[in-house]
């Protein structure tokens, strides 16, 4: 191998550029790559990229799942890679073995099925000043060998201090993640055998299966990057995830709703606040309550959350949350590949996914043989001629999960949508929910399509719905053939069981639009804006309205933004 270039403290490996790398890793156009852990950030050169699973990112800091065209996915376990012995040439596996229950089994299976690689991982400092709330492990590195420490910590020693500088300080961020990476990474490339040891576990481990432990890492974790001043999407999902595993605690109600405010969804925070008593959950509900009618609350300076203490009651949310099956009614392959994407990146623990097409099997198996490795991915073949009516009828019928979705040809699901509507089905009695949605059309910009709170008519897009598996039935048959079948069928379905409307949920979708549906033409972002910042615009000119008329008594009747 080409050796590496060196700073003041040893070798450096710039895993930040994927052609230097691919350089001094000797990586030749012939020889296959596989990649393990890389769901959130594919290494570029790899042939076939393994991870747990491209859905759900308890692992990966929120982080959705990346599909890169020319790359074959597979859904599997470190410690039981499904390739033969010697499959590939070499191996990249970058952040992934701190997570994993066995080390030494994870290890194997990545000399077993290459005949050489690269991996990186967290140093003890990095560990320390950084860390993850999924982490299992603090590692040392003797000579070659790894030595895997039992985690012994459950709140981190120095509070994630290095995170909110990241996001403040660009110099600093660069120091971090390529000038000094090997300060705060073990780099290792190995040929044949890598060696691994697990040091003995003394009598406090951390176990990231103990609810209360984990509730306290993503709380403690979350809070640390907020009160620090990071990006306050960075640790959104680990406030979630906290709230979602001890929700009935004010500690996590109040984080979460921070964030919530953070992002000016107001009546969302308000929500999760309830009616819980305790003194600092007080003072922030009525800062939020002014807030909301358009009084001027430095949404940066909110009161610092509580830290969750020890001695929790071991309860999760309601239990197991529901399987969701989202069904993709496909005539062709047209537009397949971006709606199987954003439905497999679904940010939620049980997703499958099922196609029901009419074209040609040979043709669908070669359009989706990247995702052969995916068994979430479920094909349903229909006769030939089948129309978008008969195709969504098979796909419910095959649909195992108790919670139903759908993503139509052309549309894509942002990757929190099944889990802000699942969310919302979990903590109410209604039999569907439904989002606003973002339209963007040829050009590529991004276009508001609000859903008017009318479902009486119809008005939201199928794609927006999530419904339980026995609400369906609800809206009557849906008439194959006929014109404008489906938009009847959701219309009915919505008079019928009244689903509730969910604000903050967002969908991509170039699709006409459905009966009812309206759409604000004018109201054009800039090409470079974000869904989520042109939602938060979008919030807080409704609010900036919505305080308009309440103080002028209400001149614009019941005109919504």
């Amino acid at each position: 191998m080409i050796p590496w270039p060196r700073n003041a403290y040893g070798p450096l490996f710039p895993t930040e550029n994927s052609e230097e790398a691919v350089r001094l890793l000797a990586i030749s156009p012939h020889e296959r790559v596989l990649e393990v852990g890389g769901a959130a950030n594919p290494f570029p050169r790899a042939d076939v990229v393994c991870d747990l699973t491209f859905g759900s990112t308890n692992q990966r800091n929120g982080s959705p799942g990346v599909f890169r065209p020319g790359v074959t996915y597979v859904e599997a376990s470190a410690e039981s890679l499904p390739f033969a012995d010697g499959e590939f040439d070499v191996v990249w596996c970058t952040q992934v073995l701190e997570h994993v229950p066995d080390p030494i089994k994870a290890a194997a299976e990545l000399c077993r099925v290459a005949k050489r690689g690269f991996i990186e991982l967290p140093s003890r400092v990095g560990e320390m000043m950084n860390g993850n709330p999924t982490h299992r492990w603090v590692v040392d590195r003797e000579g070659d060998t790894l030595v895997f420490h039992p985690r012994t910590f459950v709140e981190h020693p120095f509070d994630n201090l290095l995170y909110a500088h990241l996001f403040r300080d660009e110099s600093f961020r660069v120091r971090c993640d390529r000038d000094l990476r090997n300060v705060l990474n073990h780099q290792i490339a190995f040929e044949g055998r890598l060696t691994v040891r697990v040091a003995a576990a003394g009598s406090c481990v951390f176990d990231y299966g103990n609810v209360e432990q984990a509730a306290r890492a993503h709380h403690s974790f979350a809070r640390h990057c907020l009160v620090a001043g990071a990006e306050v999407t960075y640790a959104l999902p680990d406030a979630l995830e906290a709230y979602r595993l001890v929700p009935d605690r004010p500690e996590t109600r109040f984080l979460y709703a921070c964030y919530l405010a953070r992002l000016l969804q107001f009546d969302d925070a308000l929500a999760v606040l309830g009616d819980e008593q305790e003194m600092a959950v007080s003072s922030l509900r009525r800062l939020l309550l002014r807030a909301r009618d358009g009084e001027p609350v430095d949404m940066d300076h909110l009161p610092a959350p509580p830290i969750l203490p020890e001695g929790l009651p071991l309860i999760r949310d309601g239990g197991d949350r529901p399987p969701v099956s989202l069904v993709i009614p496909a005539p062709s392959t047209d537009g397949l590949r971006d709606a199987v994407e954003s439905a497999l990146a679904q940010d939620y623990p049980h997703v499958e996914v099922v196609v029901a097409t009419c074209a040609p099997k040979t043709e669908v198996d070669a359009y989706l043989a990247p995702f052969s490795g995916i068994d979430r991915l479920r094909l349903v073949f229909v006769a030939t001629g089948a129309d978008e009516v008969r195709l969504l009828q098979e796909g419910f019928g095959a649909a195992r999960g108790t919670l139903i979705g759908v993503v139509l040809l052309g549309d894509r699901l942002m990757a929190q949508h099944v889990d802000r509507l699942a969310s919302e089905l979990h903590a109410s009695d209604a039999g569907a929910v439904f989002s606003n949605a973002l339209l963007l059309d040829g050009s590529g910009v991004l276009v508001p399509k609000l859903a008017p709170g009318n479902p009486g008519g119809g008005g939201f897009p199928l794609s927006c719905l999530l419904a339980r598996d026995r609400a369906l039935m609800s809206g009557g048959p849906i008439h194959a053939g006929e014109p404008h079948a489906l938009s009847e069928w959701l219309a009915r379905f919505a008079r019928a069981v009244r689903p509730r409307h969910v604000h903050v949920v967002t969908v991509l979708t170039g699709r006409p639009r459905e009966l009812g549906a309206h759409v604000i033409d004018a109201a054009r972002a800039a090409l470079d804006l974000r869904p989520l910042d042109l939602y938060r615009e979008l919030l807080a000119a409704h609010e900036r309205i919505r305080a308009l008329e309440g103080r002028h008594g209400n001149p614009m009747g019941n005109t919504r933004v």
